[in-house]
């Protein structure tokens, strides 16, 4: 069945079923007992995405932008050849996403995060790779459990040292990570 969620859209998958994402970014977040918000990770075209399960682990899925998918059962999902790399593709990326978050420093996080970001939504750049996708200050804060001017400041920093640049502003702001540090790479 193919949808279309308009941004800021929760998204609700039953348990039996798999989003396949044909345009558009989809936000992974959980929400602890306490109302504080943690960035998960973010998913776009090509990606599939696969329920949680129902437990005291909050985890919200939203349209970050306007999202086409299809919602796909499970049984039709397994008769896709390649569902075992798409499956293996997102246990990876996940797993990528939680080793940046578990760096040491705030300035290490961002940095793994930024990385990230531009393997899955980067395009080449003259300075480095332009990430695609608008992230605001506070979700990043909210990936790297800082505080959002935390955040406001050491990407100011990173500015200052020539490590990113922005382009345009407001909701046309992107980061261009200039090239990483070979450390931050997986």
């Amino acid at each position: 069945m193919k949808r279309v969620y308009r941004r800021g859209e929760l998204i609700v998958i039953a348990p039996d079923a798999v989003l396949e994402i044909e345009q558009g970014v989809v936000i992974k977040t959980v929400i602890h007992l306490d109302g504080a918000e943690v960035l998960l990770g973010f998913h776009g075209a090509g990606q599939i995405i696969t329920p949680h399960p129902e437990d005291s682990c909050h985890i919200q899925l939203s349209a970050h932008t306007e999202v086409h998918a299809q919602i796909v059962s499970w049984r039709a999902a397994g008769q896709m050849a390649e569902l075992p790399n798409r499956l293996r593709a997102q246990i990876w990326q996940q797993e990528a996403w939680a080793a940046m978050q578990a760096r040491p420093a705030y300035e290490e996080r961002l940095l793994g995060i930024l990385s990230l970001l531009a393997e899955q939504f980067g395009h080449p750049h003259q300075d480095g790779a332009l990430i695609d996708l608008r992230i605001t200050h506070q979700q990043l804060a909210s990936a790297i459990g800082a505080t959002r001017t935390t955040v406001t400041r050491l990407l100011s920093d990173l500015r200052r040292r020539q490590l990113i640049t922005t382009q345009g502003s407001g909701n046309q702001e992107r980061i261009c990570l200039h090239q990483a540090p070979h450390s931050l790479h997986l």
